[in-house]
């Protein structure tokens, strides 16, 4: 039976497949597709349309990889991952730092941000960066924090 080359054992020749594959559907499955190796997967995503959303499923999926150590395929991904709760858990639970700043980049709902950077100051070992930048974007989101506001105040005191 014939399998397409996008799933041969040959990596090179797995992504030069790939490389060929316009179907947004089809590079969706590929980069979904656990059995295949992160190379070809990666090469899927990268053939993605930013502005294509990705299933929820795969959206989790590639939060886990961020969580975890596979940073060059999660970050790849990111730019696809739309679902603003997600990118906030991401933010919080990644050890990568590059991986965090690229999800906290497109977080955009300032009460998704708020409550990434209470979650964030609970931690026993907040990261100051994340503090940093999530009161960046919250000050740029309400035109500037409010000084009067204990959460400012708690993330001052961290940093």
């Amino acid at each position: 039976m014939f399998e397409p080359s996008w799933k041969s054992k040959n990596q090179d020749k797995a992504v030069a497949a790939v490389g060929k594959i316009d179907d947004q559907k089809l590079l969706c499955d590929i980069a979904q597709d656990g059995r295949l190796t992160s190379r070809v997967r990666e090469a899927a995503l990268d053939r993605l349309q930013t502005q294509v959303e990705l299933p929820l499923p795969l959206q989790e999926e590639l939060s886990l990889m961020a969580e975890g150590r596979h940073r060059d395929l999660a970050l790849t991904a990111l730019r696809c991952v739309t679902d603003q709760p997600l990118l906030a858990r991401i933010v919080l639970a990644s050890p990568q730092e590059l991986v965090r700043q690229q999800a906290l980049d497109r977080l955009t709902d300032p009460v998704v941000l708020r409550d990434c950077l209470e979650q964030e100051l609970a931690k026993s070992n907040p990261i100051p960066e994340t503090i940093a930048s999530v009161c960046h974007k919250l000050s740029l989101a309400y035109g500037g924090l409010d000084r009067d506001n204990a959460l400012f105040y708690e993330a001052r005191s961290v940093l």
